[in-house]
């Protein structure tokens, strides 16, 4: 893993590990680019974790490298490289900022209008097409 990335800031905590920001190193060679690839890593602790959810992660990341195979939807997220270890396993994802629609809701204190709630739906239902 630190072979190809630069780990970095914290960006949320879960119940079995942590998602913090990275930059892909193969971008940074070029010191005088100013283009940085930034990426999620997700980290999680194979102490917190049963069997049982370590294959059912394992099958949910199967489905992922699948979907990769062909062009990616923009509502899904892209799965670069995953690495696993004894203790850990980490799966190096597309970086989205900008906190998720729960974050929305609750920073608001408010309903989405209709005409908002209807592009969400339409964002949901296209990207669970694409995965059906």
């Amino acid at each position: 893993m630190r072979d190809h990335y630069r780990i970095g800031d914290l960006l949320g905590t879960g119940a079995y590990g942590q998602v913090r920001k990275c930059v892909y190193k193969e971008n940074m060679k070029d010191r005088n680019s100013a283009v940085k690839q930034y990426r999620a890593v997700k980290i999680l602790s194979k102490a917190h974790m049963e069997d049982k959810d370590i294959e059912a992660f394992k099958e949910e990341v199967a489905c992922m490298m699948v979907l990769q195979k062909e062009n990616v939807h923009p509502s899904l997220v892209r799965l670069y490289h995953i690495f696993e270890d004894p203790k850990r396993l980490l799966l190096v994802q597309e970086l989205f900022t900008g906190g998720d629609l729960y974050d929305y809701m609750s920073a608001n204190k408010s309903k989405l209008e209709p005409h908002d709630a209807a592009i969400v739906i339409k964002q949901v239902l296209a990207a669970t097409r694409r995965m059906h």
